[in-house]
């Protein structure tokens, strides 16, 4: 059952800045064990671009270090979305 849900960050219609250490602030806040992002790409297209897979890996890393795992990054559209942890071909911890 998710603790809490949070805007993070804002953006523009290409792209926005995510702050991983407001990102883990929260968590640690809510003594959370795990973290679910979702952001929209208004492009209309739910395909992961290369920043969102960094952003994924990333915070997956981190959130291993705190204790937080990282359960889904999910990317909405209008019509569809689409899951990491949903894809077999995407590994989240890959390098």
């Amino acid at each position: 059952t998710p603790i809490s849900f949070e805007r993070v960050t804002s953006g523009g219609w290409s792209s926005t800045v995510i702050d991983l250490r407001q990102i883990f602030s929260i968590g640690l806040k809510h003594h959370s064990t795990g973290l679910i992002m979702l952001h929209n790409h208004l492009s209309g297209s739910s395909s992961p671009s290369v920043s969102d897979i960094n952003q994924t890996r990333n915070v997956s890393k981190i959130g291993k270090i705190l204790g937080m795992s990282l359960i889904d990054h999910i990317i909405v559209t209008d019509g569809e979305y689409y899951s990491f942890s949903d894809e077999v071909t995407t590994k989240i911890d890959e390098e």
